[in-house]
């Protein structure tokens, strides 16, 4: 007879449970701290993209691919008509873009703490690969142009365009291309929270298309984000590119993964299985032979 053993795990004393989550949940926001604080470069750099080359305009690139220039043809069979609550709608979906980062950030620092590093690394990659266009394509938005209304200015729900230090960062849009990153990692990354990919492809989609009506960025410019947002996310789950970066001297990447284990772990339960009483060596010879 194949004798059995029967096994406990420990688990942590009442008083422990309370510190550990708070580990955690300390540990979840200093990196979200130190994501901002990452972001700030970033800004910086894109608001210096208007002073190195002089911008330029797309209507007449958009007019050749589209037939049409789809901002003023919206604004005048749906602005000019004077729906406020469609203004309203337009507003506070261009408002929400600002808050997706750090939002699914803390999702994936609180339920898949493993992946946290790699989601930030997906949104910073896509927001400086971006100031490249910004630096060397600066761009006039639609609302530059005579005949297109920036419905934000007009409607004035909030005043927060003047915060734009540079108006001419548009081409890729970020409105559409850190929505689609987003849902792109938790498309290909997560394990958990698959379920969150498609509304936050639709919400991408609605903001793709508030930004175009409201006049803060062209068509192409949205396209353009689409296609950023494909290339980050070829980026990271491509094999080559992986094994490329762990050539890399010093081997960056391995730390980062080593330093993302590290911080998942805190707060966390790492005591071996105890034995319970009636173990395998209780019983009599003779109950213990096969």
């Amino acid at each position: 007879m194949v004798a059995f053993r029967r096994r406990r795990l420990s688990l942590p004393a009442p008083s422990e449970v309370a510190p550990r989550r708070l580990i955690r949940f300390l540990s979840a926001t200093a990196t979200w701290g130190v994501f901002a604080i990452l972001l700030m470069p970033y800004v910086a750099i894109r608001g210096k993209g208007d002073e190195i080359f002089a911008p330029i305009g797309l209507e007449g690139a958009e007019r050749a691919a589209f037939f049409g220039v789809p901002t003023r043809l919206l604004q005048e069979h749906l602005y000019a008509t004077d729906v406020v609550w469609l203004d309203a709608a337009g507003f506070a979906l261009h408002l929400s873009w600002f808050f997706l980062p750090f939002t699914f950030s803390l999702v994936v620092a609180f339920t898949e703490r493993r992946k946290m590093l790699e989601f930030y690394c997906w949104v910073l990659a896509t927001s400086y690969l971006s100031t490249l266009f910004y630096l060397l394509l600066p761009v006039r938005p639609p609302w530059m142009e005579p005949g297109i209304t920036r419905i934000l200015a007009e409607r004035n729900f909030i005043q927060y365009t003047q915060a734009d230090d540079n108006p001419f960062a548009a081409f890729p849009s970020l409105h559409a291309a850190i929505p689609l990153v987003i849902a792109l990692f938790f498309l290909l990354r997560s394990e958990r929270q698959r379920v969150l990919v498609w509304p936050i492809a639709a919400h991408g989609l609605l903001i793709s298309a508030a930004v175009v009506y409201l006049g803060e960025h062209w068509v192409l410019d949205v396209v353009a984000g689409w296609a950023l947002a494909g290339l980050v996310a070829w980026l990271f789950v491509s094999s080559r590119v992986s094994a490329a970066l762990h050539r890399i001297p010093g081997d960056p990447l391995r730390l980062v993964q080593q330093l993302d284990a590290g911080i998942a772990n805190l707060g966390h339960c790492t005591a071996p299985p105890v034995a319970e009483e009636g173990t395998e060596a209780e019983f009599p010879p003779e109950r213990r032979a096969a």
